[in-house]
């Protein structure tokens, strides 16, 4: 599954089709880039807290959270203005979820937004409300795709398998290469038989 510009990666190795577990546009389409950098984000508040973000927020565009996948993206950098502001509000003051919805709202009203902005901060919005409410990250991400317009939507499975792409590693993030050669590494001892039983 798929949604409109993503372009599936084909390798073949050792009979297994590499587009079945790796499908991953070279440019994410802004709204799902938004929803990959959320995701990963939320994942390394849960696994290492709120404070382990804190260099991120800091440096978005020198951050791996940031760019894991994608490049900063520039032509939107409002989003993750608002989206580092909340998460530094967050840290400090313990933002309840009815003070982030306001602080959301004020932000909203001062920044200018085009229309596609306006969506993306849709999505961000349901996003962080859903995380600070205790939501699993991939369930939070969940929230924000219901906010993605119509056409540029991907369907719930969709989105499962491209989060499940998306590189990640405790701390650090894996490059594709690395990604690469872990799944070869992985294939090639399913072939090895000394591993089995």
């Amino acid at each position: 599954m798929c949604w409109p510009g993503c372009k599936p990666r084909t390798r073949l190795h050792s009979g297994v089709d590499m587009v079945a577990l790796r499908i991953k546009p070279e440019k994410p389409e802004a709204h799902i880039q938004l929803l990959g950098t959320l995701f990963l984000i939320f994942q390394k508040c849960r696994r290492e807290g709120l404070m382990a973000i804190e260099m991120d927020i800091e440096r978005p565009r020198e951050s791996d959270v940031f760019t894991a996948v994608a490049a900063f993206d520039e032509a939107n950098a409002v989003i993750y203005t608002v989206l580092c502001d909340t998460l530094r509000l967050i840290m400090v003051g313990h933002l309840e979820t009815s003070g982030l919805t306001r602080y959301l709202a004020a932000a909203r009203k001062t920044s200018n937004l085009s229309k596609k902005q306006q969506s993306m901060f849709d999505v961000l919005e349901s996003c962080m409300v859903s995380h600070r409410e205790g939501y699993a990250p991939a369930i939070a991400v969940e929230y924000g795709r219901q906010c993605v317009p119509a056409g540029l939507k991907p369907d719930f499975n969709a989105l499962e398998d491209y989060l499940r792409t998306l590189p990640r590693e405790n701390n650090r993030v894996l490059s594709s290469a690395e990604m690469d050669a872990r799944l070869v590494q992985f294939f090639d001892g399913l072939n090895n038989p000394t591993l089995k039983g």
